[in-house]
This record gives C-alpha cells, sequence and structure tokens, in this order.
C-alpha cells in the first residue's frame, strides 16, 4: 500500500494524532467477554490470529502473551508503532502491516487465520467477508459500537443498528451474540456448509 495515499485522508489523520497523543503507558483493559473468549480458546503453538484495525495493539499483545502468533494490521502507522514498541518491550512477536481495511484486496490473505478478531471499527463489507481470513473451524469474535452509545464519537455510520447482527454473519455460525453498554458483541465460527 502506498502510505502518501493514506495520509491524504482526514479520518487516517485524527487517529494518527490520536495514537501520537495516547500515553505511552495508557492501560490496555481489555472488554470482559473478548476476555472471556480470548481466555477459553488456549492455541496450538502454530494457531494464528489476526487483530484487524488493531490501533495500538491491546488485542494483539493480550493474544501473543496467550501464546498465538500474531499478525495486526491497521492503517495508522503511529499506532502501529506504539504497538512494537509495546511488543517489544515485553519480548512478544507480532507481525504489524500497514493496512487500510477502507479499501484493501484481502484475497491473498483468505483462510490463513485461526481466529480474526474486530473490536470498535466497523466496516460492514469487511465484516461481510470476514470469514474468507478464517481457516475452516476458525473464530471470528467482533466487538463494535451500536446505537446506543451515550458518546458522540464514532458516529452513526460507525455504528451497529440495535439486533444487526441477529441474523449472523456470512460464512459464520453464529456461537454467541451479546448486546449491552452500547456495544454489540459477536462470537462465530467458519461454516462452509
Amino acid at each position: 500500500m502506498d502510505p502518501s495515499v493514506i495520509e491524504q485522508d482526514e479520518q487516517w489523520a485524527r487517529w494518527q494524532r490520536k495514537h501520537r497523543q495516547a500515553a505511552p503507558d495508557e492501560p490496555l483493559e481489555l472488554d470482559p467477554f473478548v476476555e472471556e473468549v480470548f481466555h477459553q480458546r488456549k492455541p496450538a503453538s502454530s494457531n494464528r490470529a489476526l487483530d484487524l484495525a488493531c490501533g495500538r495493539g491491546r488485542h494483539a499483545l493480550a493474544l501473543a502473551k496467550l501464546g498465538w502468533s500474531v499478525e495486526a494490521w491497521d492503517f495508522s502507522s503511529e499506532g502501529l508503532a506504539r504497538l512494537k514498541q509495546r511488543a517489544a518491550e515485553q519480548d512478544l512477536e507480532i507481525k504489524c502491516r500497514l493496512v487500510d481495511l477502507r479499501q484493501a484486496d484481502l484475497s491473498a490473505f483468505w483462510a490463513q487465520f485461526h481466529f480474526v478478531v474486530q473490536v470498535n471499527y466497523l466496516n460492514r463489507d469487511l465484516l461481510a467477508s470476514a470469514h474468507k481470513l478464517l481457516l475452516p473451524e476458525g473464530l471470528f469474535l467482533f466487538q463494535g459500537f451500536n446505537e446506543d452509545w451515550p458518546e458522540e464519537r464514532p458516529g452513526p455510520r460507525f455504528r451497529l443498528r440495535a439486533g444487526e447482527l441477529e441474523s449472523g454473519l456470512p460464512g459464520l455460525r453464529t456461537l454467541k451474540i451479546l448486546e449491552r453498554d452500547g456495544r454489540s458483541f459477536f462470537l462465530g465460527q467458519r461454516s462452509d456448509a
């Protein structure tokens, strides 16, 4: 990807600032549901996980600590730099990729991951094709904001409608759906049936 294309984008600039201004020692707390799922899914040594729109990488770091072989993708070089720094400080190996998920062709990565995590980033096209990134029986975990979220950001375009995940996601067998506190959670398993 050509980083110069991303750099002209206002949304990109806002995320760059946010990641640059974050405190270096900010806590990396996980939502209790996400943490529970992570701890229930112990990996084999070769199992690969992908953190989509990873930001500063709290989920990538948590997965690496649990023994997953982790890739982390984001369009913010600032966020990825913070993740690399934290991973090095904790002696964790995480492969970081600069990827603009709004327009990337991900077909080269289809059927490569045992576990894909997408938290606080809503891209409905990506949600509809996330199952393609998974190996057979692979798991997909999504957490996003919904219309009950009390804060101004993210805006309405980046919020799910109440019950929007109830009908499931393409290519995934629904394992669990949860809505609480203005957030929606989905856990599914790749189903090729």
